[in-house]
């Protein structure tokens, strides 16, 4: 895919994660191990290009809100929870809690 930068890429690791619907807090996340960056890319509907326009910088390219790399942190609807379910062994419960895909640097 043009533009798109294998080594960005293997150090970013995206997960699930949960959050009370009573508290908002924290219950838990995994990381995705089964699905990769265009995987979720499809189920989210990301189209945005690794190749900024031309006469963007990276920086206005990131603050006009494109993401190509999925580095913001996504919404899960039910819709994408029954996508995203046989990618974790969690189970997904829409009803008990609020879900979203968040991103991360990979440790060292």
């Amino acid at each position: 895919m043009q533009g798109f930068d294998p080594e960005y890429e293997k150090n970013i690791e995206r997960s699930l994660e949960w959050f009370s619907k009573k508290t908002g807090y924290l219950v838990g996340e995994e990381e995705f191990k089964q699905i990769d960056l265009m995987g979720l890319r499809r189920i989210f509907g990301i189209t945005d290009s690794f190749v900024l326009p031309e006469g963007m910088t990276a920086l206005e390219y990131d603050a006009a809100g494109y993401d190509p790399y999925m580095i913001y942190c996504y919404a899960v609807d039910e819709k994408k929870a029954k996508e995203l379910q046989k990618y974790v062994k969690h189970k997904i419960k829409v009803d008990k809690y609020n879900y979203k895909v968040g991103a991360a640097s990979r440790s060292s």
